[in-house]
Parts: C-alpha cells; structure tokens; sequence
C-alpha cells in the first residue's frame, strides 16, 4: 500500500522542478484555488506547501501562515516558502497584485459549482453557499 512508504518518499515522488523558475511543481491533487493536496495521515489531507515548509525547515508556529515568494501555488520548493502573518500574508498579495480588484483590468477567476450551477469566484467554490450544497460532500 502507497501510504506504507514513509511520508518524505511519497511527497518526493508527487513533484516536478521547473527549470526556469526552481518551482517544485506539484503534479498531484490540488484545492479549488489552486494549491497542492498531500495525504498526511488516512483520511487526513494537507495543503502540501505546509507540508514541504515542516519536513524541510521546522515547525509552522500556530496561526502563521506560509507563504510564496514566487506566487505559484503548486510550487513546494522550501527556498520558495516564508512564514509570515495573516497581515504580512495580505501585504504580499497587495504589493504584487495579486488582491481583488484593485489592479486595472484584473477579473477575479470564476467557476460554476458542480451541485446548483451557480457561478462565483473561484476561491468561493469549495464552501457551501447555498441549501443544495450543504447536503454535498
């Protein structure tokens, strides 16, 4: 059974680098935004930049986040990773660009839900939003 091999063997395996830019780019599951899913444990699933942060670099102290200095939400490369704030987090996504609306011509990524055909941003998707979904997995 794959979730036999320890866990460093099976998160080396579900990554490809990128030559030009030394992202780890991962090539499994992903969420509804766009970041890698690694099974930590049965039945647990985890955001797998997290995971690189603490097999390669230490302990995420609670309530921190980590974050990209490349912006590619695939990328697990521990040279890529930074702890910061949820506040320092939302600085970096304003000076890059990356916030909502506020860059001239950007449009927020949308989608339509697989369960009630309504259409909304992306990142809205994997909660419920209305009576149809709630009774979805």
């Amino acid at each position: 059974m794959r979730e036999s091999l320890p866990i460093e063997v099976r998160f080396n395996n579900k990554y490809e680098i990128n030559q030009q830019n030394d992202c780890w780019e991962w090539q499994y599951s992903t969420n509804n935004i766009g970041y890698g899913m690694f099974r930590w444990a049965k039945g647990i699933m985890r955001t797998a930049h997290r995971v690189s942060y603490e097999m390669f670099i230490g302990p995420i102290p609670k309530g921190m986040c980590v974050c990209h200095k490349c912006d590619n939400p695939k990328c697990v490369n521990p040279d890529h990773l930074w702890l910061g704030t949820v506040k320092q987090n939302m600085q970096d996504k304003v000076l890059k660009g990356r916030h909502i609306g506020r860059k001239p011509g950007f449009k927020q990524p949308i989608g339509t839900c697989k369960h009630c055909g309504i259409v909304r941003p992306i990142n809205i998707l994997g909660k419920f939003h209305n009576d149809k979904c709630k009774s979805k997995p």
